[in-house]
């Protein structure tokens, strides 16, 4: 009888420390400084939950990969509510609505963002997930990520080649 309650302990300590390591990773994933000055409450909810969840271990190590040649390279953006996404330009279809898409700022610009894009383009086949984009953008790196849950672009098993595209000066992408 003891035992079990041994046990029982453990699994709510578990749960617990889950719970606050989730509660810590969506927070950073969903951090705006711009939601934060104008007010947006950026929370995630439901699937983009679980879609961040599913990108979080790829994030950390395209940012491992990145951060080799670019120490202050950070997630700019992550998640986006649909009020913080207008608020910032973004695109009606942007992934980041989603919790699909991620940018990594403090690269620099033009040919830095260009060679972070190499670097990652090099290195892509030791991330689980695998990115579906990796774009190379004015001054960020902007990576999209299959959908876990089907809804957006099918399964991942679909095999889809990804796409390594930079930004033109007409503000175009062209592939590499």
């Amino acid at each position: 009888m003891k035992a079990l309650g041994w046990i029982a302990l453990a699994v709510a300590s578990v749960a617990a420390v889950w719970y606050l390591v989730r509660r810590a990773l969506l927070a950073r994933l969903s951090r705006s400084p711009t939601a934060e000055h104008l007010g947006i409450d950026n929370t995630p909810t439901g699937k983009a939950v679980t879609r961040l969840l599913y990108i979080a271990p790829a994030m950390d190590s395209i940012r491992g990969i990145v951060r080799q040649a670019f120490p202050l390279a950070r997630v700019s953006s992550c998640y986006r509510c649909e009020a913080l996404n207008a608020a910032v330009g973004g695109s009606p279809t942007s992934r980041h609505l989603y919790g699909l898409g991620v940018d990594f700022g403090g690269i620099g610009d033009g040919e830095a963002t260009l060679f972070a894009l190499e670097i990652v383009r090099s290195q892509v086949d030791q991330v689980t997930p695998r990115p579906r984009d990796v774009l190379a953008e004015a001054d960020h790196l902007h990576i999209d990520f299959y959908d876990p849950l089907g809804e957006l672009d099918g399964p991942e098993s679909e095999w889809r080649a990804t796409r390594w595209r930079k930004e033109l000066p007409s503000g175009q992408f062209a592939s590499l």
